[in-house]
Order: C-alpha cells, then structure tokens, then sequence
C-alpha cells in the first residue's frame, strides 16, 4: 500500500552549517526525502542556510521553502526559528516558479503549474484531484493572491491546491464582505459571479448572449462605475472559466472580459452597503431593473 511519512524538525542556532546539521539530526531515519520544506523567521544569511542544507540533503531530494513572521508546528508558534519537514514515500514531486506577480500574478501561475506539470510528465489538464496536490507559497501582495490561484487553474479547475502566502490582519472581514458582494451580483438579473471567493477577491461576467457583447457590457459598465466614484478593475478570463456559470450563450471568442472587485481592507465590509448602492445606481442607469441594494440588506 502507498505511503506517506512526514517529519518535522525546529532549530533555533545561529550558523547556517550549524542550523543544518542539527536540522538533518532531528529527522534522522534512513527513508531518503523526496521533499523538504525550510521556512526560517531567523535573522541569518539565508543564501547560505540554503546551500547548507542543499549540500548535505541528497541530489534528489527537491528543496522548497521561505522566509516567515513564525513558524507553527504541533507545540504552538515559534520566533526566530528554522523548520524543516521532510516528506518521503510513493509520490512525486515537480517544482515550478512563477515570477512577476505584481505585473501579471495569473501569467505568474500559470507559468509555476506548467513547469511543475513537465517535471512530472503530465500535462496540467490530466492533473487528477484524487492523486495529485499543488502546495503553494507566494510572496505577493494580498490583492494578486486570487489571481495567482486562477492562473494556476485556468488550465484544470479541479486542481486541489494548498497553503499560500501571509495574510493581512483582518482577513475574515474582507472575506466575509466579498461574500456578501457575490450575494448581492448573484441576485441581479444581469451580474453572474465567477465563484465563490476565497479571501477578498470577486470576479464576475454580464449576462450576455454572446462572449464580445460580455465584453463590451463589462467595459460600458466599468465607465459607469467610475462615474460613480466606484473604481472597479477588468480582467480577461478564458472560456474554460467562465463558461460553466452560464452567463453566456454563444463563445464567439476565446476570452471574455470580466469585472473584478478587490475588498482588500476589513473597512470595506462597512462600506459595502454603500458600495452596492452606487453600484446599483450605476445598473440602473443602463436600463437593467432588478432587486435593490437596500432591499437585499434588509433580507
């Protein structure tokens, strides 16, 4: 039967060779790591903590890791520290890196899920939740995280992906005001969400009868917006993304435009109702009835 063993270890030295054989120590075993993760809060040169490590691991052993505010493991949270886990057993691994999140974060995953894929022989549409696990650690800003994760699975939605990046305090306020947005876009007659947010970030289409008028009504919409002093974003999204909401009746293109909102600060979810009023107004504006901001609050 296939098997999977973990094993983590903490070290709180000071010399990056020191770090590393205490490290190796503490893992012990004879089973050779297919895997290991290194996330360090430790004020050292973590250039050379990297070689230390690489030098006395095995060739094939992959290597991933980060800096970090903390590390956490089964006795609670830690400063100043440096852990390593080591995964080993009946698995593969494949390593990819995305680069340039600020610029183009979904360009920047999509990248990082291609390269894993060619390391492991696969194509990433063939990735398979029940065998495969994308782990994902990203240093990029709190509005580009959603975006990253569309990238990596704009080739395959069923992707089971974990981990990320650090979290902005006040996290659950902005989750929780992106969720309330969605409410609002999939009560309309015209707005289809995407999906379900994950952290703050909500993407939506314009009913249309076909992708360019999607386009087009986005775009109209997005001026509109603006004049309401609401500054939304636009993003072009694949057929394979978007066509399972059923917003859409003909692809007569490839990609369709969507509007994108950003509830990135917890103050947001006080400002919504505001935000969906003006919204609402600026829907209106165009012709389109349907439920009111204030109607949908109350319920």
């Amino acid at each position: 039967m296939p098997k999977v063993q973990l094993k983590s270890a903490l070290s709180s030295l000071r010399e990056p060779g020191d770090i590393a054989d205490d490290l190796i120590a503490q893992l012990g075993g004879s089973e050779i790591p297919r895997l290991v993760t290194v996330f360090s809060s430790l004020p050292c040169d973590n250039a050379a903590l990297n070689r230390a490590i690489r030098e006395r691991l095995p060739e094939d052993t992959r290597i991933i890791g980060a800096t970090t505010a903390g590390e956490i493991d089964r006795d609670g949270y830690h400063r100043k520290t440096v852990q390593m886990c080591s995964l080993s057993g009946d698995f593969e691994v494949g390593v990819g890196l995305g680069r340039g999140l600020s610029k183009d974060a979904m360009g920047a995953g999509l990248v990082a899920v291609a390269h894993a894929c060619r390391e492991l022989g696969i194509m990433p549409t063939d990735l398979d939740p029940r065998s495969n696990v994308g782990v994902v650690i990203d240093d990029g800003s709190q509005n580009k995280k959603e975006e990253l994760l569309l990238g990596m699975m704009e080739r395959n939605q069923s992707m089971t992906l974990v981990g990320g990046g650090a979290m902005a305090q006040g996290i659950e306020q902005c989750r929780k005001a992106a969720l309330d947005f969605t409410a609002w876009l999939g009560s309309t007659p015209d707005f289809v969400p995407l999906f379900t947010p994950e952290l703050d970030i909500v993407v939506w289409t314009v009913r249309s009868a076909t992708a360019s008028e999607a386009s087009q009504k986005a775009k109209d919409f997005f001026d509109r917006a603006a004049q309401h002093d609401i500054h939304l974003a636009l993003a072009s999204f694949p057929q394979a993304m978007v066509e399972p909401c059923g917003a859409i009746g003909e692809w007569d293109t490839s990609h369709v435009t969507c509007l994108r909102s950003c509830l990135m600060k917890p103050e947001h979810l006080t400002w919504l109702p505001q935000i969906i009023e003006r919204l609402e107004q600026a829907r209106v504006v165009a012709g389109v009835s349907g439920m009111h901001s204030q109607e949908l609050m109350r319920k």
